[in-house]
């Protein structure tokens, strides 16, 4: 699922109640704020590892906007375990709370009758709208494979903790649990508890099956303390949306991202940030006053630098590049339809003012400036060109011959590959063509302990014909992620050609996708990628083994500098 599908499912939920009567904003207590903390846990440890029926069929968005208030009430920890009892006694009877910092060693697991059974997670199967693709991620209760009762000690922070069961027999579990629903016209993130409740959600699904915390330096507790204390004073929805993605910005995921039930046009220019500066490299015929190759010092009259720092702060990505790209992403994103003024310095030193009108995504998705070349096109004698995001089915069929006869082929990766350009691959080798490593985590036990992963995901290409048997070249570049980088994985694993122009972003990986009450949902990556020698994708990327930037001078040229030496590497001439 994108993040356009996304959207699309939580604009198809229920509208939002009236903001009259949502909760005000106001700042937590340092007893409060612990008592939050400690629910926060305590929520994700039994929503994914007590194994309950009552646990397995909660409505756990529900559950927590409605006990949000009454868990931020407790004047001590005696207090906050006598309420949080009352709430969790009918979904985990066998869990046992204490008003103290470490709890005592846990009992022996009544015996009982019926099969013992226990959660197991492939990454984690959360509930997901109609429009949903397949998800590859699911979430279990299965057998106990040793036959072995296990109870864990678990420490809530501040003085509480608990010993809990992560297995359970069949007369243990509670054929029904509070089932609470959300009501019709779901409260907006106006209401203090919505946003309270979307940081304990999506902090406590990160917490346990987000993939990529042994290698991204992240105080994950730090932010749920900053979270909830951001939220509790937000003033209203917009200013909590920022909160929400700051903290998921901490995860360093390219995937990681906030969505909400707002229509969104973008602004049909393409940008990049080329030598510091903001450059137009594609602008739509309407638009006069938007010189291609012009640096753009403002936008609706405010300077972008300062703008584009602000905005990065809310955009979680796996490198430094990539941050920049998807920032400038969106910078396109309006809110409304209104016309935005973009002022600015021609290559002539002259000033310009434009007025630009937002479109929808696939409009002003088609101003690109990849789009100037066209595809299959010959750049230089015996030297075709393929960018990978408009390669149909009928290319595949149409265009091997063409690309079998080639003396070199450049394979444009800059953007997003077409599903159907993943069958080029086939072509490349007379022995079978093998992926990066994509690896599901297997979880059986919280805050990642005990994690491995099934290595058994990946492409294996067998071999096709006809062959390309030309110099086959590669370009990529920041915006290049997920899949483009699973296609930039085989060239780079499999030695095929040289890459061209700059590192990818860093993040490959089915995302997973959290939806969380107000109609928002949060999306991450749910695998672990590795590359062909097992060494880490994720921050890391695919690197050029010759590397090229763009130049202010080469875009008011008209020129594309990466393409060029792809071009020359493909003819034999560099």
């Amino acid at each position: 699922m994108n993040r356009r599908e996304v959207i699309g499912a939580l604009l198809a939920a229920p509208a939002a109640a009236n903001a009259a009567d949502a909760v005000a904003a106001a700042p937590l207590s340092v007893r409060g704020e612990a008592n939050l903390a400690a629910f926060a846990r305590l929520v994700a440890y039994v929503r994914f590892f007590h194994p309950s029926d009552a646990a397995a069929t909660t409505d756990w968005n529900a559950f927590v906007v409605s006990n949000v208030e009454t868990v931020e009430g407790a004047r001590s920890p005696a207090d906050l375990v006598a309420r949080l009892d009352t709430m969790f006694r009918p979904i985990a009877p066998t869990m046992t709370l204490h008003a103290r910092k470490t709890p005592p060693a846990p009992a022996a697991l009544p015996a009982g009758a019926g099969q013992l059974v226990m959660w197991t997670h492939r990454g984690v199967g959360l509930p997901a709208p109609p429009s949903a693709r397949p998800n590859i991620y699911a979430s279990k209760r299965v057998p106990v494979p040793d036959g072995q009762p296990k109870v864990l000690s678990l420490s809530l922070g501040e003085g509480v903790s608990a010993t809990m069961p992560t297995t359970a027999y069949s007369e243990q579990t509670p054929p029904e649990g509070p089932l609470l629903q959300m009501p019709a016209a779901t409260p907006s993130a106006e209401d203090r508890r919505i946003r309270l409740a979307n940081i304990i959600l999506a902090w406590g699904v990160l917490q346990h099956f987000y993939p990529y915390f042994d290698v991204v330096p992240v105080d994950w507790d730090a932010e749920l303390t900053k979270g909830l204390r951001a939220s509790a004073q937000d003033a209203d929805a917009a200013a909590f949306s920022k909160t929400l993605a700051h903290m998921i910005a901490a995860l360093r995921d390219g995937h990681g991202e906030v969505s909400e039930a707002k229509p969104r046009w973008y602004l049909p220019v393409a940008w990049a940030w080329i030598e510091d500066r903001l450059v137009v490299t594609a602008a739509p015929a309407t638009a006069q006053d938007l010189p291609v190759g012009g640096v753009i010092t403002r936008i609706d009259g405010v300077e972008v630098a300062p703008l584009i720092a602000a905005l990065e702060k809310q955009v979680s990505a796996a490198t430094p590049h990539s941050r920049r790209a998807r920032t400038l992403f969106r910078l396109r994103a309006r809110l409304d339809k209104a016309a935005a003024t973009l002022e600015g310095q021609a290559a002539d030193g002259a000033t310009f003012k434009a007025l630009l009108t937002p479109t929808d995504w696939p409009t002003a998705n088609a101003v690109n400036a990849r789009a100037v070349h066209a595809n299959f096109s010959e750049p230089s004698p015996g030297v075709v060109y393929v960018d990978l995001s408009r390669v149909s089915e009928q290319d595949v069929r149409d265009k091997l011959p063409l690309l079998a006869q080639a003396k070199g082929v450049v394979f444009d990766d800059r953007g997003y590959p077409s599903g159907s350009a993943r069958r080029l691959l086939a072509h490349f080798s007379d022995r079978p063509l093998h992926s990066a490593r994509f690896e599901v985590p297997l979880i059986t036990a919280p805050d990642r302990q005990d994690i491995t992963f099934d290595g058994g995901g990946g492409w294996t290409l067998p071999p096709q014909t006809p062959r390309l048997t030309g110099r086959l070249v590669l370009l990529t570049g920041g915006e290049a992620i997920s899949y483009a980088e699973s296609w930039a994985g085989v060239f780079e694993g499999e030695r095929i050609g040289p890459i061209v122009g700059g590192p990818t972003a860093g993040t490959n990986g089915n995302i997973n996708w959290i939806p969380l009450p107000g109609r928002y949902g949060v999306t991450f990556t749910g695998m672990r990628v590795r590359k062909h020698d097992g060494s880490p994708h994720h921050g890391v990327g695919i690197l050029p083994t010759v590397p090229v930037a763009q130049t202010i001078a080469g875009v008011r040229a008209g020129r594309d500098e990466v393409l060029e030496r792809g071009v020359a590497l493909a003819a034999g001439e560099a």
